[in-house]
Protein backbone atom coordinates (compact mmCIF):
# COMPACT_ATOMS: atom_id res chain seq x y z
CA UNK A 1 0.00 0.00 0.00
CA UNK A 2 2.83 2.36 0.86
CA UNK A 3 4.45 1.76 -2.53
CA UNK A 4 1.20 2.46 -4.39
CA UNK A 5 0.65 5.69 -2.48
CA UNK A 6 4.19 6.74 -3.22
CA UNK A 7 3.49 6.69 -6.98
CA UNK A 8 -0.03 8.15 -7.03
CA UNK A 9 1.14 11.75 -7.35
CA UNK A 10 4.08 11.06 -9.74
CA UNK A 11 1.81 9.01 -12.01
CA UNK A 12 -0.64 11.86 -12.28
CA UNK A 13 2.21 14.21 -13.02
CA UNK A 14 3.30 11.93 -15.84
CA UNK A 15 -0.10 12.31 -17.49
CA UNK A 16 0.24 16.08 -17.24
CA UNK A 17 3.77 15.86 -18.60
CA UNK A 18 2.59 14.04 -21.71
CA UNK A 19 0.23 16.90 -22.50
CA UNK A 20 2.63 19.71 -21.65
CA UNK A 21 5.57 17.96 -23.28
CA UNK A 22 3.78 17.80 -26.59
CA UNK A 23 2.81 21.45 -26.36
CA UNK A 24 6.10 22.82 -25.06
CA UNK A 25 8.68 20.66 -26.81
CA UNK A 26 11.26 23.00 -28.32
CA UNK A 27 11.41 21.56 -31.83
CA UNK A 28 11.74 24.02 -34.70
CA UNK A 29 8.85 24.50 -37.05
CA UNK A 30 8.76 22.07 -39.99
CA UNK A 31 7.77 24.57 -42.64
CA UNK A 32 10.91 24.30 -44.81
CA UNK A 33 9.77 21.83 -47.43
CA UNK A 34 11.35 20.40 -50.54
CA UNK A 35 9.41 17.95 -52.73
CA UNK A 36 6.83 17.78 -49.98
CA UNK A 37 9.25 16.78 -47.23
CA UNK A 38 10.85 18.74 -44.40
CA UNK A 39 14.62 19.09 -44.06
CA UNK A 40 14.39 16.90 -40.99
CA UNK A 41 12.66 14.19 -43.03
CA UNK A 42 15.35 14.31 -45.73
CA UNK A 43 18.09 14.18 -43.09
CA UNK A 44 16.44 11.20 -41.42
CA UNK A 45 16.40 9.31 -44.72
CA UNK A 46 20.21 9.36 -44.71
CA UNK A 47 19.87 6.52 -42.19
CA UNK A 48 17.44 4.48 -44.27
CA UNK A 49 18.37 0.79 -44.82
CA UNK A 50 17.38 1.33 -48.46
CA UNK A 51 20.38 2.51 -50.48
CA UNK A 52 18.22 4.25 -53.09
CA UNK A 53 16.49 6.30 -50.41
CA UNK A 54 19.84 7.25 -48.86
CA UNK A 55 21.22 8.29 -52.24
CA UNK A 56 18.13 10.35 -53.03
CA UNK A 57 18.38 12.13 -49.67
CA UNK A 58 22.07 12.81 -50.27
CA UNK A 59 21.35 14.27 -53.70
CA UNK A 60 18.58 16.49 -52.35
CA UNK A 61 20.63 17.84 -49.44
CA UNK A 62 23.56 18.60 -51.72
CA UNK A 63 21.27 20.38 -54.17
CA UNK A 64 19.71 22.44 -51.38
CA UNK A 65 23.25 23.42 -50.39
CA UNK A 66 23.36 26.43 -48.02
CA UNK A 67 19.54 26.68 -48.04
CA UNK A 68 19.40 23.57 -45.86
CA UNK A 69 21.97 24.80 -43.34
CA UNK A 70 19.80 27.15 -41.19
CA UNK A 71 17.06 24.53 -40.61
CA UNK A 72 19.72 21.94 -39.78
CA UNK A 73 21.39 24.30 -37.31
CA UNK A 74 17.97 24.81 -35.74
CA UNK A 75 17.67 21.04 -35.35
CA UNK A 76 21.09 20.89 -33.70
CA UNK A 77 19.95 23.52 -31.22
CA UNK A 78 16.60 21.87 -30.53
CA UNK A 79 16.01 20.34 -27.14
CA UNK A 80 13.41 18.03 -25.67
CA UNK A 81 10.81 19.91 -23.65
CA UNK A 82 11.68 20.67 -20.03
CA UNK A 83 8.88 18.51 -18.68
CA UNK A 84 9.81 15.61 -20.97
CA UNK A 85 13.40 15.65 -19.76
CA UNK A 86 12.40 15.90 -16.11
CA UNK A 87 9.87 13.12 -16.48
CA UNK A 88 12.43 10.77 -18.02
CA UNK A 89 14.97 11.67 -15.34
CA UNK A 90 12.32 10.80 -12.75
CA UNK A 91 11.44 7.56 -14.52
CA UNK A 92 15.06 6.39 -14.53
CA UNK A 93 15.30 7.07 -10.80
CA UNK A 94 12.51 4.57 -10.06
CA UNK A 95 12.90 0.85 -9.35
CA UNK A 96 12.98 -1.14 -12.59
CA UNK A 97 9.66 -2.72 -11.80
CA UNK A 98 8.03 0.73 -11.92
CA UNK A 99 10.06 2.23 -14.76
CA UNK A 100 8.18 0.42 -17.54
CA UNK A 101 4.78 1.51 -16.28
CA UNK A 102 5.83 5.15 -16.27
CA UNK A 103 7.82 5.12 -19.51
CA UNK A 104 4.89 3.75 -21.51
CA UNK A 105 3.02 6.98 -20.78
CA UNK A 106 5.84 9.39 -21.58
CA UNK A 107 6.51 11.11 -24.91
CA UNK A 108 9.66 9.64 -26.42
CA UNK A 109 12.75 11.86 -26.16
CA UNK A 110 13.86 12.97 -29.63
CA UNK A 111 16.87 15.17 -28.97
CA UNK A 112 19.59 12.58 -29.56
CA UNK A 113 18.06 11.25 -32.77
CA UNK A 114 17.41 14.71 -34.21
CA UNK A 115 20.92 15.97 -33.39
CA UNK A 116 22.42 12.85 -34.96
CA UNK A 117 20.56 13.17 -38.27
CA UNK A 118 21.20 16.94 -38.42
CA UNK A 119 24.95 16.41 -37.99
CA UNK A 120 24.98 13.70 -40.67
CA UNK A 121 23.13 16.00 -43.09
CA UNK A 122 25.54 18.90 -42.49
CA UNK A 123 28.40 16.54 -43.29
CA UNK A 124 26.71 15.66 -46.58
CA UNK A 125 26.57 19.35 -47.50
CA UNK A 126 30.26 19.64 -46.65
CA UNK A 127 32.31 22.88 -46.87
CA UNK A 128 29.23 24.97 -47.70
CA UNK A 129 27.92 24.14 -44.18
CA UNK A 130 30.68 26.18 -42.53
CA UNK A 131 28.09 28.35 -40.74
CA UNK A 132 27.26 25.31 -38.61
CA UNK A 133 30.79 24.89 -37.22
CA UNK A 134 30.12 26.42 -33.77
CA UNK A 135 26.99 24.29 -33.28
CA UNK A 136 28.75 21.16 -34.50
CA UNK A 137 31.61 21.79 -32.08
CA UNK A 138 29.04 22.02 -29.31
CA UNK A 139 27.40 18.80 -30.54
CA UNK A 140 30.82 17.11 -30.65
CA UNK A 141 31.09 17.80 -26.92
CA UNK A 142 27.86 15.89 -26.30
CA UNK A 143 27.99 13.11 -23.71
CA UNK A 144 25.97 11.00 -26.16
CA UNK A 145 28.49 9.13 -28.33
CA UNK A 146 26.27 8.93 -31.42
CA UNK A 147 25.89 12.70 -31.52
CA UNK A 148 29.54 13.36 -30.72
CA UNK A 149 30.90 11.12 -33.48
CA UNK A 150 28.43 12.33 -36.12
CA UNK A 151 29.34 15.93 -35.32
CA UNK A 152 33.05 15.11 -35.56
CA UNK A 153 32.49 13.43 -38.91
CA UNK A 154 30.56 16.44 -40.20
CA UNK A 155 33.31 18.84 -39.12
CA UNK A 156 35.84 16.68 -40.93
CA UNK A 157 33.79 16.90 -44.13
CA UNK A 158 33.38 20.66 -43.80
CA UNK A 159 37.14 20.79 -43.89
CA UNK A 160 39.75 23.46 -43.36
CA UNK A 161 37.36 26.12 -42.03
CA UNK A 162 36.80 23.88 -39.00
CA UNK A 163 40.51 23.43 -38.23
CA UNK A 164 40.93 26.34 -35.76
CA UNK A 165 37.96 25.19 -33.68
CA UNK A 166 39.20 21.60 -33.69
CA UNK A 167 42.70 22.67 -32.62
CA UNK A 168 41.08 24.34 -29.64
CA UNK A 169 39.07 21.17 -28.94
CA UNK A 170 42.34 19.19 -28.82
CA UNK A 171 43.04 21.00 -25.54
CA UNK A 172 39.76 19.94 -23.90
CA UNK A 173 39.86 18.41 -20.43
CA UNK A 174 37.62 15.56 -21.58
CA UNK A 175 39.73 12.83 -23.21
CA UNK A 176 36.86 11.77 -25.47
CA UNK A 177 36.64 15.27 -26.95
CA UNK A 178 40.39 15.28 -27.65
CA UNK A 179 39.98 11.87 -29.26
CA UNK A 180 37.11 12.84 -31.58
CA UNK A 181 38.69 16.21 -32.43
CA UNK A 182 41.82 14.41 -33.63
CA UNK A 183 39.65 11.96 -35.57
CA UNK A 184 37.77 14.83 -37.20
CA UNK A 185 41.00 16.46 -38.34
CA UNK A 186 42.06 13.11 -39.76
CA UNK A 187 39.15 13.20 -42.20
CA UNK A 188 40.69 16.27 -43.85
CA UNK A 189 44.07 14.81 -44.83
CA UNK A 190 46.64 17.49 -45.78
CA UNK A 191 44.07 20.27 -45.21
CA UNK A 192 44.62 19.72 -41.48
CA UNK A 193 48.30 20.77 -41.73
CA UNK A 194 47.79 23.83 -39.45
CA UNK A 195 46.99 21.36 -36.65
CA UNK A 196 50.30 19.47 -36.85
CA UNK A 197 51.89 21.08 -33.80
CA UNK A 198 48.77 20.53 -31.67
CA UNK A 199 48.52 16.93 -32.84
CA UNK A 200 52.18 16.22 -32.04
CA UNK A 201 51.51 17.55 -28.55
CA UNK A 202 48.71 14.99 -28.24
CA UNK A 203 51.19 12.14 -28.87
CA UNK A 204 52.00 12.45 -25.18
CA UNK A 205 48.33 12.49 -24.16
CA UNK A 206 47.56 10.47 -21.04
CA UNK A 207 44.67 8.84 -22.90
CA UNK A 208 45.64 6.05 -25.31
CA UNK A 209 42.68 6.69 -27.66
CA UNK A 210 43.61 10.35 -27.98
CA UNK A 211 47.25 9.45 -28.67
CA UNK A 212 46.35 6.86 -31.28
CA UNK A 213 43.88 9.19 -32.96
CA UNK A 214 46.48 11.97 -33.12
CA UNK A 215 49.05 9.59 -34.63
CA UNK A 216 46.57 8.33 -37.24
CA UNK A 217 45.68 11.90 -38.17
CA UNK A 218 49.33 12.90 -38.56
CA UNK A 219 49.71 9.93 -40.90
CA UNK A 220 46.75 11.15 -42.96
CA UNK A 221 48.26 14.64 -43.15
CA UNK A 222 51.38 13.04 -44.57
CA UNK A 223 54.62 14.74 -45.50
CA UNK A 224 53.75 18.18 -44.08
CA UNK A 225 53.94 16.51 -40.64
CA UNK A 226 57.43 15.06 -41.15
CA UNK A 227 59.58 17.93 -39.78
CA UNK A 228 57.66 18.06 -36.48
CA UNK A 229 57.72 14.28 -36.16
CA UNK A 230 61.45 14.09 -36.91
CA UNK A 231 62.12 16.73 -34.26
CA UNK A 232 60.10 14.74 -31.73
CA UNK A 233 61.93 11.49 -32.51
CA UNK A 234 65.29 13.22 -32.13
CA UNK A 235 64.59 15.31 -29.04
CA UNK A 236 61.30 14.19 -27.51
CA UNK A 237 60.72 12.09 -24.43
CA UNK A 238 58.64 9.13 -23.40
CA UNK A 239 55.55 7.93 -25.19
CA UNK A 240 55.39 10.87 -27.62
CA UNK A 241 58.81 9.93 -28.96
CA UNK A 242 57.68 6.35 -29.62
CA UNK A 243 54.45 7.40 -31.33
CA UNK A 244 56.37 9.94 -33.42
CA UNK A 245 58.82 7.26 -34.57
CA UNK A 246 56.06 4.90 -35.62
CA UNK A 247 54.16 7.65 -37.42
CA UNK A 248 57.29 8.97 -39.11
CA UNK A 249 58.11 5.66 -40.80
CA UNK A 250 54.46 5.06 -41.69
CA UNK A 251 54.45 8.30 -43.66
CA UNK A 252 57.91 8.04 -45.20
CA UNK A 253 59.61 4.65 -44.82
CA UNK A 254 63.02 5.83 -46.00
CA UNK A 255 66.04 4.49 -44.13
CA UNK A 256 68.22 7.42 -45.21
CA UNK A 257 65.70 9.91 -43.87
CA UNK A 258 64.68 8.11 -40.69
CA UNK A 259 67.71 6.08 -39.57
CA UNK A 260 69.78 8.90 -37.96
CA UNK A 261 66.87 9.92 -35.72
CA UNK A 262 66.00 6.30 -34.96
CA UNK A 263 69.59 5.59 -33.90
CA UNK A 264 69.27 8.40 -31.38
CA UNK A 265 66.05 6.81 -30.18
CA UNK A 266 67.90 3.50 -29.82
CA UNK A 267 69.92 5.02 -26.99
CA UNK A 268 66.85 6.24 -25.10
CA UNK A 269 66.83 5.33 -21.41
CA UNK A 270 63.28 3.94 -21.75
CA UNK A 271 63.29 0.26 -22.85
CA UNK A 272 59.96 0.75 -24.69
CA UNK A 273 61.57 3.50 -26.79
CA UNK A 274 64.54 1.26 -27.66
CA UNK A 275 62.09 -1.43 -28.74
CA UNK A 276 60.26 1.03 -30.98
CA UNK A 277 63.56 2.16 -32.51
CA UNK A 278 64.43 -1.43 -33.40
CA UNK A 279 61.02 -2.11 -34.90
CA UNK A 280 61.12 1.10 -36.94
CA UNK A 281 64.66 0.45 -38.20
CA UNK A 282 63.55 -2.98 -39.40
CA UNK A 283 60.44 -1.46 -40.97
CA UNK A 284 62.52 0.91 -43.14
CA UNK A 285 64.97 -1.90 -44.02
CA UNK A 286 67.90 -0.07 -42.42
CA UNK A 287 70.61 -2.62 -43.22
CA UNK A 288 73.58 -0.25 -43.39
CA UNK A 289 76.67 -1.54 -41.61
CA UNK A 290 76.61 1.14 -38.89
CA UNK A 291 72.92 0.54 -38.22
CA UNK A 292 73.35 -3.24 -38.01
CA UNK A 293 76.23 -2.75 -35.56
CA UNK A 294 74.13 -0.49 -33.33
CA UNK A 295 71.21 -2.92 -33.43
CA UNK A 296 73.53 -5.83 -32.65
CA UNK A 297 74.73 -4.05 -29.53
CA UNK A 298 71.19 -4.19 -28.15
CA UNK A 299 71.40 -7.98 -28.10
CA UNK A 300 73.26 -7.36 -24.82
CA UNK A 301 70.67 -4.87 -23.53
CA UNK A 302 69.81 -5.16 -19.83
CA UNK A 303 66.11 -5.42 -20.72
CA UNK A 304 65.06 -8.90 -21.95
CA UNK A 305 62.25 -7.55 -24.13
CA UNK A 306 64.68 -5.24 -25.93
CA UNK A 307 66.98 -8.21 -26.57
CA UNK A 308 64.05 -10.21 -27.93
CA UNK A 309 62.93 -7.40 -30.27
CA UNK A 310 66.54 -6.88 -31.41
CA UNK A 311 66.89 -10.55 -32.30
CA UNK A 312 63.65 -10.48 -34.30
CA UNK A 313 64.55 -7.23 -36.09
CA UNK A 314 68.03 -8.44 -37.06
CA UNK A 315 66.64 -11.77 -38.27
CA UNK A 316 64.13 -9.89 -40.44
CA UNK A 317 66.87 -7.71 -41.96
CA UNK A 318 69.11 -10.72 -42.61
CA UNK A 319 66.26 -12.55 -44.36
CA UNK A 320 65.56 -9.50 -46.55
CA UNK A 321 69.26 -9.12 -47.41
CA UNK A 322 69.51 -12.79 -48.37
CA UNK A 323 66.43 -12.45 -50.58
CA UNK A 324 67.90 -9.42 -52.32
CA UNK A 325 71.20 -11.23 -52.96
CA UNK A 326 69.38 -14.20 -54.46
CA UNK A 327 67.50 -11.92 -56.84
CA UNK A 328 70.74 -10.31 -57.98
CA UNK A 329 72.33 -13.62 -58.96
CA UNK A 330 72.47 -14.22 -62.74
Amino acid sequence: MLIKRRFIIPASLVTLTVIIGVICASWPARNTLYRGKSIRAWATELFSPDQNIREDATTVLKSLNTNAVPPLIALLRARDGFFTRKAWDFAFSLPKSEQRKIMRKLPLPQEVGVHTVAARALGVIGPKARAAIPDLIEAMRSSTLEVSWEAAGALGKIGKDAVPSLIEALQAKDAHIRHVAAYSLGQMGPDAEPAVAALVDRLSDENENARSSAAATLSSIGRPALPALLETVENGKGVSRRYAAQTLVNIYPSRRFAAPALLKLLSDEDPASRQQALKSLAFVHANDEAVIAAMSNTLKDEDPKVREVASEALAQLQTESAAQRSLQKP
